[in-house]
C-alpha cells in the first residue's frame, strides 16, 4: 500500500495476536493498544509476528524509550515515535500520521497507560473516519481511552472536520 490509507482500508485484515499490556485494546484489526509494554513483551510481539511498534511517549518522560528503540532493531520491528504531549497532537495531522504508522501490520501502539493511544485513535477516527465527535470517543474507548475523553470532546468542538468529504465517503462506494 502506498501513501496514506484510507480509513475503509485500516478496517480490514485479522486480529492482533493478544500480548499482555496494561489496558489493552484491539480498535482495528492487526492494531493492539494499551500501556507501556516490559522487554519480554516486546520480544513476544517480535516472536509473534508484530511488524511495527509505534510509541506515543516523549522521550524526556520514557524511561525506556532507548531501550525500545534499540530492542525494535535488533528484533527487526519498523519502531516510529509519535510523541502525544498536549491537545495540539490530536489534530488531523498526527491522526493520519497514526494511521501511516499503521499500515505495517500486526501494530503494537502504545504510551504509558493507554490514555494517549486511545485520545489518538478517537481523532483518527473523527478526523479521517468521519466519525461524530461521540461516535469517535466511543471508538477511542475500543483502543485504550479513559480519563482524557472530555479533552476529547472539547477539542473536537474547537477544531471541527473541515473536509466532509472524509475517507469513510469512500468507503460506501466500494
Amino acid at each position: 500500500m502506498t501513501g496514506t490509507p484510507q480509513w475503509w482500508e485500516v478496517q480490514r485484515g485479522e486480529p492482533a495476536p493478544h500480548l499482555p499490556l496494561p489496558n489493552a485494546g484491539a480498535p482495528l484489526p492487526g492494531v493492539l493498544t494499551g500501556g507501556q509494554p516490559d522487554a519480554a513483551t516486546l520480544r513476544e510481539a517480535a516472536r509473534l509476528g508484530y511488524r511495527t511498534l509505534v510509541n506515543l511517549r516523549r522521550a524526556h518522560e520514557d524511561a525506556d524509550f532507548e531501550r525500545d528503540r534499540r530492542l525494535a532493531r535488533e528484533l527487526g520491528l519498523r519502531w516510529v515515535h509519535l510523541p502525544v504531549a498536549r491537545a495540539e497532537d490530536l489534530g488531523p495531522e498526527r491522526a493520519r500520521a497514526l494511521l501511516e504508522a499503521i499500515a505495517e501490520r500486526p501494530a503494537l501502539v502504545y504510551c504509558r497507560s493507554g490514555d494517549r493511544v486511545g485520545a489518538l485513535f478517537a481523532a483518527a477516527a473523527h478526523y479521517h473516519g468521519g466519525l461524530a465527535p461521540a461516535d469517535a470517543i466511543a471508538f477511542g474507548h475500543r483502543a485504550s481511552l479513559g480519563g482524557l475523553a472530555s479533552l476529547c470532546a472539547t477539542y473536537f468542538r474547537a477544531r471541527p472536520r473541515t473536509d466532509h468529504g472524509d475517507d469513510s465517503q469512500r468507503s460506501n462506494a466500494r
